[in-house]
């Protein structure tokens, strides 16, 4: 009753104050996120009379209103906010994008932590209060966010002169006191004029091409650029912190040096499919926080005009995604790897790590032996961080992955495992949990991989934070560690033998997809069966598959969408089918001797066969 009586003027006070923002519902929220953590009756009626009075708005005119919120910001997010001025109503911004752009303007301030993080908390207290409407893909990942028209139209008032949008044929515009510019047009960089009246200012700090998402001094965005090679004048840019080249697919090499860019924090060379290299000194650019991909030399008369391992691993402060082409088998490599300090271990803010090894034609044969010690040392001396997320491993030669890692001592086990008994990857600890963090597993075009380790004793360690995995072209790989929480595994041109190891009982599996395995007639019963989570699966291109089993299928209990294509030896359907009550979808497609359908049960009442199921046939 006390609390209520407490509640009840504060909740006249919140329809007065929502009446004065006119039933805007942007403004209603703003101003209710803005005095969300006031519990006293006096603060609220400090604000009625002392703010929301003072207001003189036209009948509708919100926009004094909302600036209300604004002018109680602290001055860093006050700037952060006004800077988003550059941006047209409805524009998607992309998060990773603008908060560079933020911590290149100086607007974040941190004596110890990384700046990114810290903007990234600019980010997210903007959005709790409004100011931004965030955009997520299909998968529900943030990847950009907009402002309302109206929050666009008072970042531009609060911007004032400093800010502007240049758009197509209007340059008749005062630029002394511009400081940040950005265009809202296609521009052809090779025949494109800058402004004149631009020319006279001195005083720019952005200078942002919207629509290829272009800027210059400290961000640099030239990314879908058919460009070879960059201009040597990039360098003397000594202010640049960001250098996006991503799907620059053209882009053979990067400028000699490069390291004279020692502010650069951000090198994006995602989908630079065409780098042949990196130049030596990276290792000097010692603020990097984003290398999306390193380059090997494929050459080693080349070696010298390039940057090897060794430099990589001065880079200790690298997060995020990171791909390493071209790594080799050869002695020399694993030498190198083998420097005071592994290349990856001290990477811990790393989550997604792909290892790419270099075609064996480009290799001497006969150093690439099935068991050769040398193959397996060019991945245990990476020595990747056990925080990891996600691991790609493509065209590694090996038939194992590691054999042990036991020269990591006792110290950095509990250094890198926080004191759990999971030592990663090691024959001497069979019953261990590894990579802990691990939720992504790709193997793919590992041609002699037959498991994880040496001795098979080890198959009881496990993978316990795997989600999906991944195996593509791995035809020997016949043992895997085990991974209780798998949701998703994508199984294509490998042997069947290492699937059971994904049946087990209490299995969490929800999606299989199979395709192209050649080593089996008849899927056994015991183990599919165990798949009771299961709601999908994918049979394809399986050329002497000859019967499915009839009691494991009817367990499929959970079963939503079963597709069989290209089984050309497949003759029936197992009558079991019959008993997946929630199927909702059956496609059949190239199985030219599959003669019959089960009768029992058959698109029954409960396959929801008049508004759901539905037969294809092909």
């Amino acid at each position: 009753m006390e609390k209520s009586q407490r509640v009840q003027p504060i909740k006249a006070l919140g329809e007065e104050i929502a009446r004065k923002c006119k039933g805007v519902p942007l403004a209603i929220r703003t101003i209710g996120r803005m005095l969300y953590s006031e519990h006293q009756e006096t603060k609220w009626l400090k604000f009625k009379k002392n703010k929301l009075s003072t207001i003189r708005q036209e009948e509708d005119d919100i926009l004094p209103t909302l600036q209300l919120s604004y002018d109680v910001l602290p001055s860093h997010l006050k700037h952060c906010f006004a800077y988003c001025s550059l941006f047209p109503p409805d524009y998607e911004i992309p998060v990773e994008n603008l908060i560079k752009l933020w911590v290149a303007q100086g607007f974040v301030k941190s004596s110890n932590e990384c700046l990114e993080d810290v903007g990234y908390e600019y980010y997210n207290e903007l959005v709790w209060r409004s100011f931004f409407q965030e955009e997520k893909d299909e998968f529900g990942i943030i990847k950009s966010c907009k402002m309302h028209d109206l929050m666009n139209e008072l970042a531009v008032k609060v911007a004032g002169e400093g800010s502007r949008i240049i758009h197509r044929n209007k340059t008749d515009f005062d630029a002394r006191r511009l400081l940040h510019v950005s265009f809202d047009f296609d521009v052809d960089l090779s025949k494109w004029k800058i402004p004149t009246s631009l020319l006279e200012s001195n005083k720019l700090r952005t200078f942002l091409f919207l629509r290829q998402s272009r800027g210059w001094e400290k961000y640099l965005d030239l990314s879908e650029n058919p460009i070879q090679r960059l201009p040597n004048w990039i360098v003397k840019l000594q202010n640049l912190e960001t250098l996006d080249l991503k799907w620059c697919d053209s882009l053979v090499e990067l400028p000699r040096d490069i390291k004279k860019l020692i502010n650069l924090r951000h090198l994006v060379l995602e989908r630079c499919d065409n780098l042949a290299q990196i130049p030596p000194g990276l290792g000097q650019l010692t603020r990097l926080r984003t290398l999306s991909m390193f380059v090997l030399s494929e050459k080693k008369s080349m070696s010298k005009d390039s940057a090897g391992l060794s430099e990589l691993g001065k880079l200790k402060d690298l997060r995020g995604k990171l791909e390493i082409r071209n790594l080799g088998y050869k002695k020399d490599m694993v030498s190198e790897l083998n420097y005071d300090g592994a290349v990856l271990k001290e990477k811990r803010h790393l989550y997604s790590l792909t290892l790419h090894w270099m075609g064996i034609e480009r290799e001497n044969s006969d150093a690439v032996e099935e068991e050769s010690d040398v193959i397996i040392k060019s991945m245990e001396a990476l020595q990747p961080h056990p925080s990891l997320k996600q691991l790609t491993l493509v065209n590694y030669m090996g038939a194992r992955v590691c054999e042990n890692l036991e020269h990591i001592s006792a110290e950095d086990k509990v250094k890198d495992f926080a004191g759990d008994e999971m030592m990663m990857m090691s024959a001497a600890s069979p019953s261990t949990t590894f990579f802990p963090s691990l939720e992504s597993l790709y193997l793919h075009d590992c041609p002699n991989l037959k498991g994880w380790w040496r001795n098979e004793t080890a198959s009881a360690s496990s993978f316990r934070c795997l989600s999906t995995l991944s195996i593509q072209s791995c035809p020997n790989l016949t043992s895997m560690p085990l991974y209780p929480n798998l949701d998703s595994l994508g199984f294509k041109s490998s042997s069947w033998k290492v699937l059971p190891s994904s049946f087990v009982p209490s299995s969490k599996l929800k999606f299989l997809y199979i395709t192209a395995v050649e080593d089996i007639e008849y899927v056994p019963e015991e183990g599919i069966g165990n798949l009771t989570l299961l709601q999908e699966l994918s049979i394809k291109n399986f050329p002497n598959l000859v019967s499915l089993p009839d009691q494991g299928m009817g367990r499929l209990i959970s079963l939503q969408r079963l597709h069989i294509s290209d089984c050309p030896k497949l003759t029936s359907l197992p009558e079991g089918i019959g008993n997946l009550t929630v199927l909702q979808k059956l496609s059949i497609i190239d199985c030219p001797n599959l003669v019959s359908l089960p009768d029992q049960g058959w698109v029954a009442s409960s396959l929801y066969r008049d508004s759901f199921f539905h037969v294809v046939l092909i």
